[in-house]
């Protein structure tokens, strides 16, 4: 089985078992985000309802890069279930811990050949927001055992008229191998059964050139 059939197989069934078993999950969210260095990143994700929630995360990325003369295209697919704990200590300030598996199967196509690799380990993650009717500050910070891979980005939010809210984000991640910075601002639209987020912003990597970003998001409450 291929890696984006692999994907799009693992969305089919998540978004099969929400809508027959809708009561079990608070929302849903998925989205899509591209630079200017080619590289691609598609997503899905549901949750179950606090305080005990499981969330199940599919991620598909795409990107190249050059070795000996010629360009390796990569494609890596990851599903990272996990268990986590949502706590109020003072509304409306909130925090969340998670634990739990990640997997994924990578390819790197060359001219003569395809390299395939499948890892799996421990995945963590935490989280705090701070969630008011007019304003939202959100901060989720993960780590991923196979690659010891650091992810963690802080998101702030506020309504300009109506529906409609300005922000902006700042995110960093990394390995020994790899790290990028980068900052951006965000445009969201919400309604009853919808939040749809624009964003677009700057960011800097150890191995490709300074560049820009964009993407849309969607997240579904229940």
């Amino acid at each position: 089985m291929t890696i984006r059939r692999s994907y799009f197989l693992s969305c089919l069934l998540g978004i099969t078992l929400v809508i027959t078993h809708p009561a079990l999950f608070a929302g849903v969210y998925t989205g899509f985000e591209a630079d200017s260095d080619d590289k691609r990143l598609y997503f899905i994700g549901a949750q179950t309802n606090d305080p005990l929630f499981l969330n199940i995360f599919v991620g598909h990325l795409e990107y190249k890069f050059e070795e000996n003369n010629s360009t390796v295209d990569v494609q890596s697919t990851f599903i990272t279930p996990t268990i986590g704990y949502r706590f109020t200590i003072k509304e409306p300030l909130t925090f969340s811990v998670a634990a739990g598996a990640t997997r994924e199967e990578k390819t790197e196509e060359r001219t003569n050949r395809d390299d395939k690799d499948t890892t799996t380990g421990a995945f963590v993650q935490i989280g705090a927001s701070y969630w008011m009717a007019d304003k939202n500050y959100e901060f989720l910070a993960s780590y991923s055992e196979p690659t010891d891979f650091v992810w963690s980005r802080l998101r702030g939010k506020h309504r300009v008229h109506g529906r409609y809210f300005l922000g902006g984000e700042a995110f960093w991640m990394g390995n020994e191998d790899f790290d990028s910075v980068g900052a951006g601002a965000l445009f969201e639209i919400r309604n009853e059964r919808v939040a749809t987020t624009f964003k677009a912003g700057v960011s800097d990597t150890s191995t490709y050139a300074t560049g820009v970003y964009g993407g849309i998001e969607f997240s579904v409450p229940f």
